[in-house]
C-alpha cells in the first residue's frame, strides 16, 4: 500500500508538464551511444557485445515478451540495456476495478477514475536493447508528440521527468519504447 500511496507525488510532478498521453508511432531509429545514463549507481562496463537479461531477483526478464509499462532506473549506453521497474497501467473501467481492489481511493488528475498504476514489487529487470530498437520521448511543448531520440537521450529524459514508459519485448530484447503521460 505504501509504495502504491509513494508513486502519487512522483506522478503528479510528471503530470504538470505533460497533457494528454499519446503513444509514438513507432518512427525513426535508435543511435547507439557510449555514455551512462543513471537513477542511481553507474554499473561498470562491458567490454562484450553480447548481453545477458538479469534481474535482481525473481521471475526472468526473458520471460518477458510483448508490450510492458515500467519506470526508468537506468540506462547504460555501452551495454545497451535498459533497467527498469514493472508496473501495471490500467485505463477507465479496469483503473476504478484495479483502485478498489487495491483499496486506493486517490482522485487526483483523474487517478482512479481514468488510470492507475499498480506497482506489487520492488523487483529490478534489466533487458538489452535491440541495435534499432525505435526510441521516443515526449516533446515538453506538445506532449501528442514523440520525439525520437538514442538511447542515452532516452535515459536522460526519464531519468530527469520521472515519466513512465511503454515498451515492446522480442526475443528477450527491447524493440521499441516511448516515454508516456498519463491521461
Amino acid at each position: 500500500m505504501f509504495r502504491r500511496i509513494a508513486l502519487v507525488p512522483l506522478l503528479l510532478v510528471s503530470l504538470v508538464a505533460c497533457g494528454p498521453a499519446h503513444k509514438a508511432d513507432k518512427a525513426a531509429a535508435a543511435a547507439p551511444t557510449s555514455t551512462a545514463v543513471s537513477a542511481g549507481p553507474a554499473q561498470p562496463a562491458s567490454t562484450g557485445t553480447s548481453v545477458a537479461p538479469s534481474v535482481t531477483a525473481g521471475t526472468s526478464p526473458a520471460a518477458l515478451t510483448g508490450t510492458q509499462n515500467a519506470f526508468l532506473k537506468s540506462v547504460d549506453t555501452t551495454k545497451r540495456t535498459i533497467t527498469f521497474d514493472l508496473v501495471e497501467f490500467y485505463t477507465g473501467a479496469q483503473a476504478q476495478a484495479a483502485c478498489k481492489e487495491d483499496g486506493v481511493t486517490e482522485t487526483a488528475n483523474d487517478m482512479c477514475k481514468a488510470w492507475y498504476l499498480r506497482n506489487n514489487n520492488r523487483l529490478l529487470r534489466t533487458l538489452p536493447v535491440k541495435p534499432d530498437a525505435k526510441l521516443f520521448t515526449i516533446d515538453m511543448n506538445d506532449s501528442a508528440k514523440p520525439v525520437p531520440v538514442d538511447l542515452a537521450k532516452f535515459g536522460e529524459f526519464l531519468t530527469t521527468n520521472s515519466f513512465p514508459f511503454e515498451f515492446d519485448v522480442v526475443d528477450g530484447q527491447i524493440t521499441r519504447a516511448q516515454a508516456f503521460c498519463l491521461p
